[in-house]
């Protein structure tokens, strides 16, 4: 299947209909010599077109077809509520390398050769030397996370989840991540929310809003406590024995939780974010594509005009939810 853009269709349905057989074979023969043609008419051709399949995976139309299937549960759903990004780490997390090294080698091996991951380098070499393990892995990450957080129709740290949708793609060096839309139970009165909170007699409703989200988002980070734990412990640390204490493990989540996010969750500037920016080298402010470093905010509230600013206390710690 071909597709040409709308401003050149006229010119390619032009070409086409004065192109004859012998000079497309003619042109065929200088492609198959030298990968290049004289007929300029060709190169226009070749030019203008988008060649996709519907079963390649990443895809034109595979991505069209999903951007008709969200469109689809917009319409039936409403506007969803929660849009997020799902990226397992694949280079120093336990499971993923356990994994990779136990299908490849023996047993013994296997646990003699993770001992001996003492540099990040090898644990980099070691996680994309067997792309099956980071599917494996990524599809284990994902199922969990669905079934056991966002929990459709039950009660989840997201709230009830009504309906969700994702769309897998890969990085430069081929690891998979998510992105996806969830649509909360009730997600068809969405969008008279901001007039709600915003009528004089909607204040207790704005505050539920408010204490929902709280629950939900936060971009907070304590750093000192972030430090203290770092200063006992790496992230990678056997903390089995606090789960088989629920009480425990209760007590210590708050902790345990701005930990993850101080490993986690802070944001670095990189080649990924700072990509669309290359080729605007005369741009000195707003690098950084997701904006970073952000401003802080005091406390979570509905600003003018209806936009819902969300506590911050950290510039660079990414919108984090404590559950995960």
């Amino acid at each position: 299947m071909m597709s040409v853009t709308r401003k050149e269709f006229l010119k390619v349905e032009r070409i086409v209909q004065s192109l004859s057989a012998e000079r497309l074979e003619r042109a065929r023969e200088e492609l198959k010599a030298s990968g290049k043609t004289t007929d300029g008419d060709v190169n226009q051709v070749l030019r203008s077109l988008s060649l996709y399949g519907f079963r390649q995976p990443m895809s034109r139309e595979l991505r069209l077809s999903m951007r008709r299937k969200i469109k689809s549960l917009i319409i039936r759903e409403g506007i969803p509520a929660i849009w997020f990004t799902l990226n397992p780490n694949d280079i120093t997390n336990p499971v993923k390398l356990r994994l990779t090294a136990y299908r490849l080698r023996e047993p013994e091996e296997a646990e003699a050769f993770l001992t001996s991951l003492d540099a990040s380098y090898k644990r980099v070499r070691l996680a994309i030397s067997d792309p099956l393990s980071s599917a494996l892995f990524f599809h284990r990450e994902i199922s969990m996370f669905f079934k056991y957080y966002v929990k459709v129709g039950d009660s989840s740290v997201f709230g009830r989840i009504s309906q969700y949708f994702g769309a897998v793609e890969t990085n430069e060096r081929g690891a998979l991540h998510l992105h996806g839309l969830l649509w909360l139970h009730g997600n068809m009165y969405l969008n008279p929310l901001l007039k709600d909170v915003e009528d004089e007699g909607g204040g207790s409703y704005r505050d539920r809003v408010i204490q929902y989200v709280d629950s939900v988002f936060t971009e907070d980070l304590d750093q000192e406590a972030f430090y203290a734990v770092q200063a006992e412990r790496t992230v990678t640390s056997d903390v089995s024995l606090m789960l088989r204490n629920r009480e425990q493990f209760s007590t210590a989540f708050e902790e345990e939780a701005n930990f993850c996010a101080g490993v986690t969750q802070v944001h670095t500037h990189s080649p990924t974010c700072v990509k669309y920016s290359f080729s605007r080298p005369e741009r000195t402010r707003n690098l950084c594509r997701f904006k970073a470093p952000w401003r802080l905010v005091e406390k979570t509230a509905f600003k003018e005009g209806g936009v819902l600013e969300i506590r911050r206390n950290h510039n660079m710690v990414n919108r984090w939810n404590k559950a995960f």
